[in-house]
């Protein structure tokens, strides 16, 4: 039985290539509001222009500079224009393609395949087709986490160019380690699951905040002052939203008496986007987005009546963004 799942899942890995494809080619930003607005127009325009090149010679003097002025990522894309891809190709087609690869990949490996219905999520789309360092750069790093994790020196060497990719990466693979510390710190469930809370909540005002402070100090003031605005916020009824969802999680853990790394980020990101309209500033959705795919392998390790309830919220928020926000109906 064990050896079929596992052929059945390596078959189904095959299909990664032809989704991934799929998605990437359809217009799903064509009725979307702010489509002239994503990231990808400018970098198109910083490659076509020679500012990454530009940069790559003269923006890196020592180890900050390469975090915070993102080396590989200027790397990575001024590479694929030396070997011949245009521009609009790499930010429009190949760079979306590989983030989908790697998140089909990783679905199929650690779900079902219909739980790939999820990758076309508004939410999921627009993060994957605007912001496209700190996709890829996680996406790369869910990787490393799934298939090289017991390879330190590989996951080790993956997880440095995801940081050297998007600056976020630090606090992401900050908050990740300490989640995986409190799970094997703390034994009693009730006490995990207010310190996962809790720590969402503290999370919340340091990407809120505290976070133009932050940027700030490291000489990021461009960022610093985006951040510190209301732009990103969450609002209200979405946090009554989020919470219903923290709270199917929360039953299934408390009555179950288990909870593993998935269970745990979804907590902790949830538990951001429900507290931070209380705050100002700050980037919740961007953060919740990145670890959507946490999220959704979190939904399928509960049992069978709270799976069912949560894939079914999460689709309310499928339909409603469809329509409203993409208007794909």
């Amino acid at each position: 039985m064990i050896n079929l799942i596992i052929n059945r899942r390596k078959l189904y890995s095959l299909l990664a290539f032809p989704l991934a494809l799929i998605i990437v080619s359809i217009p799903w930003l064509s009725n979307y509001s702010g489509y002239r607005d994503i990231d990808a127009f400018t970098y198109v325009n910083l490659l076509d222009l020679g500012m990454y090149d530009e940069s790559l010679k003269y923006s890196f003097s020592n180890i900050i500079s390469y975090v915070k002025n993102e080396w590989v990522w200027g790397f990575f894309v001024t590479f694929l224009s030396a070997i011949g891809l245009s521009s609009k190709f790499i930010f429009f087609t190949f760079i979306p393609f590989l983030i989908y690869f790697i998140l089909v990949r990783i679905l199929i490996f650690k779900t079902n395949i219909y739980y790939c219905i999820f990758l076309i999520h508004p939410l999921l789309i627009l993060f994957n087709f605007s912001q496209l360092r700190l996709a890829l750069a996680i996406s790369l790093f869910f990787y490393a986490y799934y298939f090289f994790r017991k390879n330190l020196a590989v996951f080790f060497i993956l997880t440095l160019i995801c940081i050297f990719m998007h600056t976020s990466m630090v606090l992401f693979v900050s908050v990740f380690y300490f989640i995986s510390i409190l799970l094997d710190r703390i034994n009693r469930i009730d006490v995990k699951l207010v310190s996962l809370v809790l720590f969402g909540f503290l999370l919340a005002f340091l990407t809120g905040p505290f976070i133009s402070v932050i940027l700030g100090a490291i000489g990021d003031n461009r960022r610093s002052e985006i951040y510190s605005s209301n732009e990103w916020n969450s609002s209200y009824l979405s946090s009554v939203y989020w919470l219903s969802l923290l709270m199917v999680f929360f039953v299934d853990v408390y009555k179950r008496k288990i909870i593993s790394f998935e269970v745990a980020a979804s907590i902790v990101f949830i538990s951001l986007v429900i507290i931070s309209p209380f705050f100002t500033g700050g980037y919740p959705y961007r953060f919740l987005t990145a670890v959507l795919i946490l999220i959704i392998i979190a939904i399928s390790q509960l049992s069978l009546k709270n799976r069912i309830l949560a894939s079914s919220l999460l689709m309310i928020s499928f339909i409603q963004q469809s329509i409203t926000i993409m208007h794909w109906i």
